[in-house]
């Protein structure tokens, strides 16, 4: 439980508390009024509080629940087995209030098209705008860690603003663009910009890398090379912590180790890394395979009709919404 005190300079904001890694799940509740359940192993928590907070003092509560209840995992998955990580309880990472515009990208998702040399941009904007407003989406790329400064010029598209929730497909140039791969893991950093009446009112900023991962037959392909996932499978060791940690610098020590043995791939065997994972893998040039947090049929039961099978499927498709844009995401 935190007091927090809520100023005039968030007036007519959009307010998010941010839950970077919770274990397992948490019931919100803002000066005694409940405000939602959350239940993911793989993704941050987030609610909108906005319509619950009130200037001045605020008293946030969260109630953080790891028992086994009617979603049961398996007592054997590295998501909490006693074996590794541990069913610890609590909130990991980053815990923040965010302020931020009301007409905002529910989601951005980028998908690089290397035969094409362009990056389709999949994205949905929610809430509502006036139609009077112009609503206009920019976006612009430049690479990063690399040792050739590649910029890729501004693109401007008008958005429907017709409905509270538009999904919009573009596609960006990416002409001369630097690929990725674990010899030279060029990235680049997308900016993508919300602006009504010409000024910007939200602005993201996305991570990713031209990369194509394809199976032919046995055979992976690695932007059309054929490549061999030399792996490690990572159970969710962490013996001083018992958790794994959240920040980019961690994540590095790891997998620059594991490159110095000739690994290029790891393998999250019933669990799924925090966001700092991919971001650092993306930087050395490691293969990741995250996976839902259940060893099927091993303390579980999978395919019964229990709560565990749509879990399952909600999770896996919220680890490809929060993590698929990082070219080490394969």
């Amino acid at each position: 439980q935190k007091d927090v005190q809520i100023t005039d300079k968030w007036n007519n904001k959009r307010i998010v508390l941010f839950l970077e890694q919770p274990h397992t799940e948490t019931i919100l509740y803002v000066n005694g009024q409940q405000v939602g359940l959350k239940n993911s192993m793989v993704q941050a928590h987030q609610y909108d509080v906005t319509s619950f907070l009130k200037k001045g003092k605020n008293t946030i509560s969260i109630r953080v629940d790891n028992r086994i209840k009617e979603i049961n995992v398996g007592q054997d998955s590295h998501s909490l087995t006693d074996h590794t990580q541990g069913n610890w309880n609590g909130i990991n990472g980053k815990m923040a209030l965010i302020a931020g515009s009301k007409l905002y990208f529910d989601d951005v998702q980028v998908y690089p098209n290397l035969k094409d040399a362009s990056a389709t941009i999949k994205i949905k904007v929610a809430q509502k705008s006036p139609k009077s407003q112009q609503v206009k989406i920019v976006f612009s790329a430049e690479s990063f860690n690399s040792a050739t400064k590649h910029i890729i010029p501004s693109k401007v598209f008008t958005l429907n603003s017709k409905t509270s929730l538009d999904s919009a497909s573009y596609v960006l140039p990416m002409k001369d663009f630097q690929s990725w791969d674990e010899f030279n893991p060029a990235l680049y950093l997308l900016n993508a910009q919300i602006l009504i009446n010409n000024q910007v009112v939200e602005e993201k900023t996305i991570q990713f890398g031209m990369r194509d991962f394809k199976a032919n037959g046995r055979d992976f392909y690695v932007n059309g090379r054929k490549t061999f996932l030399r792996g490690n499978c990572d159970n969710a060791v962490f013996p001083l912590t018992g958790y794994p940690p959240t920040d980019v610098a961690s994540w590095k020590k790891i997998f620059e180790k594991q490159k110095e043995y000739g690994l290029n791939h790891v393998r999250y065997h019933s669990w799924c890394p925090p966001e700092a994972a991919f971001i650092a893998a993306d930087l050395v040039g490691i293969y990741l395979q995250p996976e839902g947090p259940t060893w099927a049929n091993h303390g579980s039961s999978i395919g019964n009709g229990l709560p565990i099978d749509q879990f399952i499927y909600d999770e896996t498709n919220r680890i490809s919404k929060q993590f698929g844009n990082y070219a080490s995401f394969c």
